[in-house]
């Protein structure tokens, strides 16, 4: 058993005995509205969760896990503000509560307010060193400030507390990468890709990484795996027909294009990659309508606003659409 799971088996524990405790105090009403409010959390059933365990709040308002399950609910409604008051009003009535602790820090990094959500994280692991999800929550915080660091660090602790998790290996390649450690994140991915065989995000990752390292074979392998599995991944028809481009394989550069094309019709890289491959093909009549497709994308009100986004295939649809087939002659 790794060294996370004494840690949530102690915490998930104390949390029965006060709920026990509650329910012992309120009577057999609150036992059923707790099952029933535990069921619909954990379905997805958002609103009639909170309105669950408003009523157990109601029945008894000394009662932190009611606060506290009801502000999970708010924070997966993506309702921050009502769900920090609730961990903040389970904490006041238990401030050694750590996972009030840790979810209130949470809330307040999707909030954006990474300071406060540090503290409550630092707070959390002081009570109880072995958490988990604070170190990696933490390391989502230093993350979004870059501080790669420090990032990695707690993710490696989180590791260290749960050695098979695919999800906090990927994580580790991205911090790894964000070094520029491609070996050590390639090294992370791979083992993401051994124990989950048939989820893409490890995939994805090891794509993108090796296209930096310009190892376009194995960046194709990658993405058949995901397109094997999932052949409406538009993301990865897109970059496998980027990957084909920049090896000269044009004609499966097209296909894949084209593949792309017809899941999303509105995809710029797709159109670009199109059009990209059947210029360097040769055929430039074909060529050109798919830079004119192009541009009318790119003309899209919201596009048109972000003179910044697609700037080197603006450049180069200017040219193309002008008569200029020598400008950006290489593959964007």
């Amino acid at each position: 058993m790794s060294r996370i799971k004494p840690a949530l088996l102690a915490a998930a524990l104390a949390l029965c005995l006060l709920s026990a405790a509650v329910a012992l105090a309120a009577g057999p009403a609150v036992l059923e509205l707790r099952k029933t409010g535990s069921g619909q959390l954990a379905a997805g059933q958002y609103d009639a969760a909170i309105a669950t365990f408003t009523k157990l709040i109601a029945l008894n308002p000394a009662a932190p896990t009611s606060y506290f399950h009801r502000g999970l609910a708010y924070r997966q409604k993506g309702e921050y503000l009502p769900a920090v008051d609730d961990f903040t009003a389970a904490l006041a009535l238990s401030p050694e509560y750590y996972p009030a602790l840790a979810h209130r820090g949470y809330a307040l990094f999707l909030l954006k307010q990474p300071e406060p959500a540090l503290a409550d994280l630092a707070a959390a692991l002081a009570i109880e060193p072995a958490y988990g999800l604070a170190y990696h929550t933490r390391s989502k915080v230093y993350l979004g400030q870059k501080r790669y660091d420090l990032a990695l660090a707690d993710n490696d602790k989180t590791l260290l507390l749960e050695p098979s998790s695919q999800a906090y290996l990927v994580r580790a390649a991205i911090y790894r990468s964000g070094f520029a450690r491609n070996d050590l994140a390639l090294a992370a991915l791979d083992k993401a890709v051994a124990l989950a065989p048939a989820d893409p995000t490890a995939y994805h990752m090891r794509a993108l990484i090796n296209i930096e390292r310009k190892d376009y074979a194995q960046v194709i392998a990658d993405y058949s795996r995901i397109l094997a599995v999932d052949p409406a991944d538009v993301a990865a028809c897109v970059n496998r027909s980027n990957a084909y481009g920049l090896m000269g394989r044009y004609a499966e550069a097209i296909a894949d294009a084209r593949r792309a094309l017809r899941l999303d019709p509105k995809s710029v890289a797709a159109r670009m990659n199109l059009a990209q491959s059947l210029e360097l093909a040769g055929r430039r009549d074909e060529a050109l309508e798919e830079y004119r497709a192009a541009a009318a994308l790119l003309a899209d009100d919201r596009l048109a606003a972000d003179p910044a986004a697609f700037a080197p295939e603006r450049q180069k649809l200017r040219a193309r659409l002008a008569g200029d087939w020598a400008t950006l002659k290489e593959w964007l």
